[in-house]
């Protein structure tokens, strides 16, 4: 089952939808204005099904609620030559090519769970999760919301340093 998002402008406040393959709105994604990034995952009824909030830690890290329980985080690990991602609370596997480009998630077995790609050549992040079972969209969804969010980390520490 595949999902689009397209993210406008990465306000820190900005709302948008994650769409299903016919253009229906899957969810909701609201963001707040805070330090950090906090943002939930709203279904078609209204109803929260997911959330991630940054913490302040050594590396950098997310907490993680679906359905209202915090299951656990994900995490990026700092590695040579290329950062790593955790989901410590799903026995996943996360291969990243070409920056976070393209990441494919598969499960301990080798059994592919998802592919997230962003799609190159346009002025937001636009992303296309292929999900293979309908019960991961939501966890797939939280981690895109953080991936999305290492990209916007890097590009504002790349934007800093061009100004000093």
């Amino acid at each position: 089952m595949k999902y689009y998002i397209d993210q406008s402008f990465d306000l820190p406040w900005s709302n948008y939808d994650i769409l299903k393959e016919d253009g229906g709105i899957a969810f909701k994604i609201e963001t707040g204005a805070t330090l950090g990034h906090e943002l939930e995952v709203y279904n078609c009824d209204g109803q929260c099904v997911g959330r991630i909030v940054e913490q302040l830690a050594a590396v950098p890290t997310y907490l993680v609620w679906e359905n209202g329980v915090q299951c656990g985080k994900i995490i990026r690990k700092l590695a040579f030559p290329k950062p790593n991602l955790v989901v410590d609370y799903k026995d996943w596997i996360i291969e990243r090519k070409v920056g976070f480009s393209h990441i494919e998630v598969k499960d301990k077995k080798k059994n592919l769970v998802a592919v997230i790609d962003r799609e190159k050549w346009r002025m937001t992040d636009h992303f296309v999760l292929d999900v293979e079972h309908e019960e991961d969209v939501i966890t797939v969804v939280l981690l895109m919301l953080v991936v999305s969010a290492f990209r916007e980390e890097a590009n504002a520490a790349t934007l800093f340093s061009a100004l000093i």
